[in-house]
C-alpha cells in the first residue's frame, strides 16, 4: 500500500517515518469502530410511504413479478418532487 512503499523510500533519508506510516492505518481503524455497530434501522409506522435511494439496482425478480408501469425518470421525479400519487397513465416495457 502507499504507507509501506513511502515508508521503504524513506527508510534511506534522515526523516523518521516510522510514526506517519501507521497514522492512516490507525484513523481507518477508528473511523471504522465507530460506525460498524450501527445496525441499518427504519422505524416508521404499517403503511408509512418510505423512499430509499441505494447505490445498484435491487434484483428480486426471482421473489416478486413485476412490470414496469411508468419510465424510471419519471419514478425518480415523483420520488425528488414527493409526488407519490398514483400515476395516471401506464407505460408497460
Amino acid at each position: 500500500d502507499a504507507s509501506s512503499y513511502a515508508s521503504s523510500r524513506l527508510q534511506d533519508s534522515d526523516v523518521d517515518a516510522q510514526n506517519t506510516t501507521s497514522a492512516g492505518q490507525q484513523a481507518a481503524a477508528i473511523a471504522v469502530e465507530q460506525s460498524i455497530n450501527i445496525p441499518p434501522t427504519l422505524m416508521k409506522h404499517q403503511g408509512e410511504l418510505v423512499s430509499i435511494f441505494v447505490a445498484r439496482d435491487l434484483d428480486f425478480s426471482s421473489v416478486y413479478r413485476l412490470r414496469v408501469t411508468e419510465p424510471r425518470n419519471r419514478v425518480y421525479d415523483r420520488a425528488v418532487l414527493g409526488d407519490f400519487s398514483p400515476s395516471s397513465k401506464l407505460v408497460t416495457k
